[in-house]
C-alpha cells in the first residue's frame, strides 16, 4: 500500500483521538489549508502534534466531521478484504441474538457504523433484501463494492440464492456530506421484503419507506411493552385498549395485540404506513381488532379527549435536528406527551421515546416529569430503555447513544 497523505491534529483534539474516538472535526486540524487539498473521500493518516500515528480514515473537506477513522494500524489495506472482515464480525454478533432461529428470524440492523468499525455505514437485513445506507461520502464511494461483498456473504453464510441489495443515499446526513442523493437496486431483483418481530412479518419498502423501511432500534423496548400487556391481560378480564402513536409499521401495537390486547388504534400521518399495518394485522388474523387513524399526531390526540387507553406507545421521529431547534423541538415533545398522558387510564402505562440525539437523557426525563406535574399525575418509571442490541454503542463514543425510552406506570 502506498503512503498516504498525513493530516496533523491540533493539541485540543488529540486527547479525544487517543481515546479512540472515531471522528475528527474540521476545527481540530492543525493546518486546514493542507487538509483542503485532499480529495474528498480519500484516505489519510492522522497524526498528533508530535507526529505520532493515531489512525487512518476517510476525509471530507466539506463536512463538519472532517475525518472518520477506519483503522488504528498504519499501512493496513482498506480494501475489499478489510470490509469483508468487518462485515463478517458484525454479522456474527447479530446472529447470536437475532438469527434465523430467533423471534427476529434473521432480520436486524446488520451494521451500525462506528460501533462496527465502519463509520458512516448503515446496513439493515430483511427477508428479501439487504439495504445499505451510507452516511459518509467515503462510504458512498465504496457502496458498490460493499454491496458485492454483502451479496457474497448472503450466499455463503445464509444460503440466499439470489440476494437483493439496495443502496439508499437519501438521508439528511447524506445531504450534509455533499453526497449524491438517490436509491437503487444494486444487485439482484427486489420482490417482497419483510422484517420479523413478535411472530409477525412486517411488510417493508426498502426503496421509499422511512429510513431503510423499518425501525429495529426499538425492538427491545417494544418487547418490554408487549410483556407488560401480556401480563396485564392474563390477570384481568377487562378488554385492554392500546394506542400506537406515530405507528409506522405498527410494531408496538401489533405486538400488544399478540400479547393479548383486545383492540389497538394506530395513528400515523402516512397512508402507506397505515396500509402496511393493515396487511400485517391481516396476516395474523387480527384485522378486526384494529382502528387506523390518518392524522397529525398532536391534532388527533387532542381530539380523543373523550377516550382512554390502558397502554399508549408514543414513538415520534427526531423532533430536534440541531442545537438551534432544541427549544421548539422540546416544546413539541412536551405537547405530545401532555396530550398522550391525558388519554392514559387510571392504572395504565405510557411508553414514551425520543430518538433525538440533541435531547439528552436527563433533559428528556425532566420534560416528562414536568408534564406529569402539570397534569397532576404520579408515575413510576418501570424501565429505562435505549437502542436494541443490534445498535451497539462504541465505548469511546457517547454520541452513538441517541434513543431514550421511559416506561411509565400511572
Amino acid at each position: 500500500m502506498k503512503s498516504l497523505p498525513c493530516i496533523t491534529l491540533n493539541r485540543h483534539a488529540q486527547d479525544r483521538a487517543k481515546k479512540r474516538h472515531p471522528w475528527v472535526f474540521s476545527n481540530e486540524l492543525a493546518d486546514p489549508k493542507v487538509f483542503a487539498r485532499v480529495e474528498a473521500g480519500a484516505l489519510v493518516d492522522v497524526l498528533d502534534c508530535r507526529g505520532e500515528y493515531l489512525g487512518t480514515g476517510f476525509v471530507n473537506p466539506t463536512s463538519l466531521i472532517a475525518i472518520r477513522i477506519l483503522s488504528r494500524t498504519r499501512g493496513e489495506a482498506i480494501d475489499g478484504t478489510f470490509f469483508r472482515s468487518r462485515i463478517e464480525k458484525a454479522l456474527e454478533i447479530r446472529d447470536v441474538l437475532f438469527g434465523a432461529e430467533t423471534d427476529a428470524q434473521g432480520t436486524y440492523r446488520a451494521l451500525f457504523g462506528e460501533a462496527d468499525g465502519l463509520p458512516g455505514l448503515i446496513v439493515d437485513r430483511y427477508q428479501g433484501a439487504w439495504v445499505i445506507e451510507p452516511h459518509a461520502l467515503g462510504m458512498q464511494l465504496q457502496a458498490e463494492m460493499i454491496a458485492a461483498t454483502i451479496a457474497e456473504l448472503a450466499q455463503e453464510r445464509y444460503g440466499e440464492k439470489n440476494p437483493c441489495v439496495v443502496i439508499r443515499s437519501d438521508s439528511r446526513s447524506a445531504q450534509l456530506e455533499g453526497m449524491e442523493v438517490g436509491t437503487k437496486v444494486a444487485i439482484g431483483k427486489l420482490g417482497e421484503a419483510y422484517a420479523a418481530e413478535s411472530g409477525i412479518r412486517f411488510p417493508v419498502d426498502p426503496l421509499s419507506g422511512q429510513k431503510t423501511g423499518f425501525f429495529f432500534d426499538q425492538r427491545e423496548n417494544r418487547a418490554y411493552f408487549r410483556r407488560w400487556v401480556q401480563g396485564k391481560a392474563r390477570k384481568e378480564t377487562s378488554k385492554m385498549r392500546v394506542l400506537d402513536v406515530f405507528c409506522h409499521a405498527g410494531a408496538w401495537g401489533l405486538g400488544a395485540l399478540k400479547g393479548g390486547a383486545a383492540h389497538c388504534t394506530f395513528l400515523d400521518s402516512s397512508a402507506p404506513a397505515l396500509e402496511s399495518v393493515r396487511l400485517a394485522a391481516r396476516s395474523i388474523g387480527m384485522e378486526d381488532k384494529i382502528e387506523l387513524v390518518k392524522s397529525d399526531a398532536l391534532e388527533a390526540l387532542n381530539g380523543m379527549k373523550e377516550r382512554s387507553f390502558d397502554a399508549i406507545a408514543l414513538d415520534p421521529p427526531a423532533l430536534i435536528q440541531s442545537k438551534k431547534s432544541f427549544n421548539q423541538g422540546s416544546k413539541n415533545y412536551k405537547d405530545l406527551n401532555a396530550a398522550a398522558l391525558k388519554l392514559v387510564s387510571g392504572r395504565g402505562v405510557l411508553s414514551t421515546s425520543s430518538c433525538s440525539y440533541h435531547m439528552p437523557e436527563e433533559r428528556f426525563e425532566e420534560m416528562v416529569q414536568k408534564v406529569l406535574a402539570e397534569g397532576g399525575r404520579d408515575a413510576r418509571v418501570l424501565n429505562r430503555g435505549a437502542m436494541s442490541s443490534d445498535h451497539p454503542v462504541l465505548a469511546s463514543m457517547s454520541e452513538g447513544r441517541y434513543l431514550k425510552n421511559l416506561f411509565l406506570a400511572l
